[in-house]
């Protein structure tokens, strides 16, 4: 139960790193890319590691699936888990920009799992 509590505020803090408020709507793309994109590398790593979402061997990937099927991300308010769950590869990139995950395998496999978790991911959203 701590631990999910402490999950749900890491990713409430990597939402609102992110810029990811309730108030964002369709207008604000543009400005929640920006916010992503910026956020602060220290708050991010802290945010991820504590809450157990990520760890040192996490991959891009693997940090982005987390972020869409975790229960922690779940919890947040609507519509703020909604646009973090479709901001998910968003937030992994700059994870890993910022050397909190690594960079994915790039066996055959892996690359297959990574195209139909992006197709999938465009099929819901778009």
């Amino acid at each position: 139960m701590k631990k999910l509590r402490i999950a749900t505020i890491a990713a409430a803090s990597i939402a609102l790193t992110a810029g990811l408020t309730p108030a964002a709507s369709a207008q604000d793309l543009s400005v929640i890319n920006t916010a992503i994109d910026n956020s602060d590398c220290q708050i991010l790593e802290a945010a991820v590691y504590n809450s157990g979402l990520a760890h040192a061997n996490t991959t891009r990937s693997e940090f982005a699936a987390t972020l869409r099927t975790s229960g922690a991300v779940n919890q947040l308010p609507s519509p703020m888990n909604l646009v973090a769950v479709a901001y998910s590869e968003r937030i992994a990139n700059r994870a890993l920009a910022c050397g909190i995950v690594k960079e994915d395998r790039q066996d055959f496999m892996t690359q297959l799992q990574v195209m139909s978790s992006n197709l999938s991911s465009s099929l819901i959203l778009g």
